[in-house]
């Protein structure tokens, strides 16, 4: 059985460092410490050797050994321009610990800047919530930073996210491998990329071990990273900065690339869905509204992507019925159906922005379809009917294949 008083007392313990990258920066803009325990026959991974001190009452001496370990290393190492990110067992807090001010007098104590620390808590692992938030406010008062670990991992709490405030939040590496490898992955760190700016936050993916990884994850809006791709933990008088940043340098230098080459294919599928709904509003102008029902008809008949198609009044107001292609996607739930003649559009951002803007065009970003429950955008476009009325001509185009690395806002582009 290992003997983690004996370890403790000895301090057996060594710290590894591994870099964290900006690729906009394209360098490296701090290391994570991470410790193990040194045996009679070798290594002792953390996780051995922390459920070791659980077991035996030791995971605040432990924990602390650790952090010390890390931060007097860092401080005499060549690393110490960079940020140091430093993990605190989030099973040790307590009421005493949270008020102890130990990481602060440590920092004191080796002279390093709270400003340069970055303090890691699993909040997934604390089971106090009012801890957690002391915790982080005392030590953000006192100038260090805030990052949430293993975000998106088991059960983790977005209201605590709220509460916390981080200033890093690190995506566990759960959802980032493989990311390359499937557009609902993407989709989903697309959308936590989006949360961690809204939250104030820099979003980290962390467990990166490849360049598609690393592309997918800047398509997605990541600018932070950390993984083998860019380097693995190492001693701290082994770590290459400098290959490091030859990575950064070079997946930044390829995204560059792929950005350019995704404007381009988003613009031209946004011209090429224009050009389609104008050649349908042309013949539309020469029916009377009786009339549409059978344009629509025949639109969707020629066109497989044209998932449906309706027509409302300047108001919103929906005039014909919707058409849709033969799909079974939400046929049959009361929650997706077609919308009827009289349906009031008229909040919907494809009749909202152009009305408010005096544009005659909008191309939506994307959302799920409740007429289909199809991925898909619309088109709207108005047009003066034979009668003399302006009428807005919405097309939703389905676009089941869809992928946040190509989407780039519809309408928002300059066409």
């Amino acid at each position: 059985m290992l003997d983690v008083r004996a370890l403790v007392a000895a301090r057996r313990v060594v710290v590894h460092f591994q870099p964290i990258v900006s690729l906009r920066r394209r360098q490296v803009i701090g290391y994570e410490a991470l410790a193990r325990g040194v045996g009679e026959h070798g290594w002792i991974s953390p996780l051995a050797l922390f459920e070791a001190a659980r077991q035996q009452g030791l995971a605040l001496e432990l924990d602390r050994l650790c952090r010390e370990t890390a931060l007097r290393t860092f401080v005499a190492s060549s690393l110490g321009s960079a940020m140091l990110f430093l993990n605190v067992d989030p099973t040790v807090l307590t009421a005493g610990v949270v008020g102890s001010q130990w990481i602060r007098r440590m920092a004191e104590e080796v002279g390093i800047r709270p400003s340069s620390v970055v303090i890691e808590i699993a909040e997934k692992q604390v089971a106090d919530a009012q801890l957690l938030y002391d915790f982080a406010k005392q030590y953000r008062q006192q100038g260090f930073l805030i990052a949430l670990d293993d975000f998106g991992a088991a059960h983790s709490n977005l209201d605590r996210l709220a509460q916390v405030a981080p200033d890093i939040i690190k995506i566990d590496r759960g959802l980032v491998q493989g990311a390359h490898q499937s557009s609902a992955r993407r989709l989903l760190l697309h959308s936590l990329a989006d949360l961690c700016r809204r939250q104030g936050a820099l979003g980290l993916a962390e467990g990166v071990e490849n360049a598609a990884e690393a592309l997918a994850l800047a398509h997605a809006g990541f600018d932070l990273f950390q993984g083998y791709f860019f380097g693995r933990p190492a001693d701290a008088s082994a770590v290459s900065v400098e290959a490091a940043v030859q990575v950064a340098h070079a997946t930044a230098t390829e995204f560059e690339k792929c950005r350019r080459r995704s404007l381009v294919t988003a613009k031209r599928r946004s011209r090429e869905l224009l050009q389609r709904v104008q050649e349908m509003v042309h013949v539309l102008r020469r029916c009377a509204p009786p009339e549409f029902g059978a344009v629509l008809e025949e639109v969707v008949r020629l066109s497989n992507d044209v998932d449906c198609i309706f027509v409302t009044d300047l108001r919103g107001i929906q005039v014909s019925a919707t058409v849709c292609q033969n799909r079974d996607h939400g046929h049959g739930s009361a929650l997706f159906q077609k919308a009827p003649p009289g349906t009031d559009h008229g909040i919907k951002d494809y009749i909202a922005v152009p009305r408010r803007l005096h544009k005659d065009w909008y191309i939506s970003s994307h959302y799920v379809s409740y007429a289909t429950r199809s991925i898909c955008r619309t088109v709207s476009y108005t047009f003066q009917a034979r009668d003399g009325r302006t009428y807005f001509l919405c097309v939703d185009f389905a676009d089941d294949e869809f992928d946040p690395l190509i989407s780039m806002g519809g309408a928002r582009q300059n066409l």
